[in-house]
């Protein structure tokens, strides 16, 4: 089982590193719903109240003893600030003094919640998050002396109820890996976990460094929990002036209908069948020219900016130039609505704006050929007033018609 521990260690701090060398990718906050997390942790003893603390004298961690695990959990982030998380870990934890030396191979499961409580701001902080939950523990100890190796305590099996708790970092690798890192604690509900129950204390406790690998589920494509609420939020509030749905093109060609019914019916005794077609027909003209700037909503796409900034990041200028990879054969109208938070006064937030909208628009002109001629800009109002939300109004929409 050794051995195996440490394979399953090396392979992991050898994948964490390898990966952290890649390009590293804008947007490191950015929360999907489903995370994925394996790592490798050391067990700690030293400064742990309540664990080894018996009359013989105070463990310390035994290296000798490999006090390495792994552990595999799972992540589901309701929303930007807040998830459930479940786990699975096994390790070993040994600890040595003048006198004694004690080794427990353990088990533990667990579920939580975790909150990512830095997710709304913009800076590196943003990957902070933490843990606490409950959970169980199934162990097995043994103790020997440390003179002769005798055993003091014959190996022995016991379980307990267990408290987990962690402060992590996420720090994005590319759009589909992080790398984990944190210390975790694990109080056991057992004064027995260390070998025996020597101090009487209620709980023996083990701190846990961690580093690891994190896979977010999902494809590069998908939006971001940040984005999709976004893009919830346009679709359902935003008001578009001068474009037209879907109803409002159907009412529109309706009355056209019955306006050419009209005209038919009293200029059929004054002109010609032939000249009556041709006034038809530039009324049809110039009823296509009015609702050719409306039209029906084809595509719509967000992206965010840092703040106080105006800059598009990499990632942005990726998935815009596939949005127009994708849309721009069927676009005929194209609405660019620039947005800033509500840190600042209006006559700064207006500019930043214009400077957002004009950042865009001067790249999917020069970049991916979309004619100036179709576009059209608008500076948009805050949709959300929630300090936790202020991430989601440093965007641009792009709408495609």
């Amino acid at each position: 089982m050794k051995g195996l521990k440490s394979v399953l260690c090396s392979l992991a701090i050898i994948g964490s590193f390898a990966s952290y060398g890649q390009t590293e990718q804008e947007g490191e906050g950015k929360i999907r719903k489903n995370e994925l997390t394996f790592s490798v942790n050391a067990n700690l003893l030293e400064g742990v109240n309540g664990l080894g603390n018996s009359d013989l004298g105070k463990f310390n961690t035994n290296w000798a003893g490999t006090p390495f695990g792994a552990s595999l959990g799972y992540t589901y982030n309701f929303s930007p600030i807040a998830g459930i998380w479940a786990n699975a870990q096994y390790g070993a934890v040994s600890g040595l003094n003048d006198v004694e030396r004690f080794n427990t191979s353990a088990m533990s499961v667990g579920v939580g919640l975790r909150l990512h409580p830095l997710s709304f701001t913009s800076s590196f902080l943003n990957g902070i998050y933490v843990d606490g939950g409950v959970g169980f523990a199934s162990y097995t100890a043994s103790r020997h002396f440390v003179s002769d190796d005798a055993m003091m305590v014959p190996q022995f099996s016991g379980s307990a109820l267990a408290y987990q708790g962690k402060v992590g970092y996420h720090k994005a690798l590319n759009d589909q890996w992080k790398l984990d890192v944190g210390m975790s604690i694990l109080a056991v509900q057992s004064d027995d976990f260390d070998g025996w129950s020597f101090d009487g204390e209620p709980a023996d406790a083990v701190l846990s460094p961690s580093i690891g690998i994190t896979y977010v589920f999902g494809n590069g494509a998908d939006r971001s929990m940040s984005e999709m609420t976004a893009m919830e939020l346009i679709n359902s509030e935003m008001e578009l002036d001068g474009y037209a749905t879907k109803d409002d093109l159907s009412a529109n060609a309706k009355s056209n209908e019955e306006v050419i019914a009209e005209l038919r019916e009293s200029l059929s005794q004054f002109v010609s069948e032939e000249e009556l077609d041709a006034m038809i027909a530039e009324i049809l003209k110039n009823s296509l020219d009015t609702t050719l700037v409306r039209g029906e909503l084809k595509a719509v796409i967000s992206v965010y900016f840092d703040f106080d900034s105006y800059a598009l990041s990499s990632k942005f200028q990726n998935e815009i130039g596939e949005f127009f990879g994708t849309n721009k054969d069927a676009a005929t109208r194209i609405l660019i609505v620039g947005y800033a938070d509500k840190v600042g006064t209006d006559e700064y937030n207006y500019e930043l704006k214009q400077n957002r909208i004009k950042s865009v628009t001067d790249l999917i002109t020069t970049k991916y050929g979309v004619e100036a001629s179709m576009i059209t800009t608008q500076v948009g109002d805050v949709k959300l007033s929630a300090d936790s939300e202020q991430y989601l109004n440093r965007r641009v929409d792009i709408f495609v018609y």
